[in-house]
């Protein structure tokens, strides 16, 4: 029905993008919540959680793309494309929570154990993972040039933590002190949060360009 008024379909647009952003974050904290304690209800939860994000991924993408063909002015039609990098970040943030998801289940299935070292850097690197997650989410329309900054710092401190633990984990395998198979899901969970973090920094960049 607003689809004739670009101004108010551009709003319309960037509520479901808060919502969406939400849904995602919900998601991302849901899945650090397994580290502690195993819930299946809660796989559930964040598998719906994925669905719903994937809907809006379609639903919103689809949306623009119609709005896309109307008469727009300069500025609304340079805002299109920032919305449907977003979306699509938001979506590939829910798609990495989701393998994360996965290698847990994985480790929990095959009665796979990890050492307390490396949980406790896993823990390290989800708590730094959270903070910019939380800085894309809540940046969402009202972003600054100081969140992006931050936004920028946090990314490149997650790439090197992350760097630095497959560095300690290639040197446990080697000693024999961890198994292929740990080694393995222990690797996947790290690249999983680097691409989580590499995605919040991407959001926070095109929400500066759309805000």
């Amino acid at each position: 029905r607003v689809i004739n008024t670009p101004p108010i379909a551009l709003l319309q647009v960037k509520n479901e993008l808060k919502r969406m952003a939400e849904i995602a974050r919900s998601m991302f904290n849901d899945t650090v919540e397994q580290f502690n304690e195993y819930d299946a209800k809660r796989v559930v939860r964040i598998k719906q959680e994925e669905e719903v994000l994937d809907i809006l991924q379609r639903e919103i993408a689809s949306f623009l793309v119609l709005l896309s063909r109307r008469s727009l002015n300069v500025e609304n039609t340079l805002e299109i494309p920032v919305m449907l990098h977003i979306i699509n970040d938001l979506e590939h943030l829910g798609d990495q929570s989701e393998a994360i998801l996965e290698c847990l289940a994985r480790k929990k299935e095959n009665k796979i154990y990890f050492s307390i070292a490396a949980v406790s850097e896993l823990k390290s690197l989800a708590a730094k993972v959270s903070d910019i997650v939380s800085l894309a989410i809540g940046s969402i329309g009202n972003v600054s040039d100081e969140a992006l900054e931050i936004a920028r710092s946090q990314k490149d401190s997650i790439k090197q933590m992350a760097e630095q633990m497959n560095n300690i984990h290639l040197k446990r395998l080697t000693r024999g002190k961890c198994s292929v198979s740990a080694g393995m899901i222990y690797g996947d969970i790290i690249n999983a949060f680097n691409k989580i973090a590499e995605y919040s920094f991407n959001i926070v960049k095109s929400e500066k360009e759309l805000f």
